[in-house]
């Protein structure tokens, strides 16, 4: 959600309280947001900014499940003998 001036209205029009500034779109890790240049700083509210960290965080956790899943592919499964 782009939010106009200081304040988010939500869809029943009111004002949710002060924005803070963050990137837009929310990096996926941490140091990406430390690290991130003034232009790309956005107003959220913190209805909207929690969404956003929910969803990055999401996101973060399939690509290390995706990765945990392809190191997998070449481990040898019979580690203590005698497959069954």
């Amino acid at each position: 959600m782009e939010h106009d001036g200081w304040k988010c209205r939500g869809a029943d029009g009111l004002a949710k309280g002060p924005l803070l500034a963050a990137p837009r779109p929310l990096p996926l890790t941490e140091h990406e947001t430390v690290a991130a240049p003034v232009e790309t700083l956005r107003p959220w509210c913190a209805t909207c900014w929690r969404r956003a960290r929910k969803q990055a965080a999401e996101q973060v956790a399939e690509l290390r499940r995706q990765q945990l899943a392809e190191a997998q592919i070449g481990l040898d499964l019979d580690l203590f003998g005698g497959a069954r």
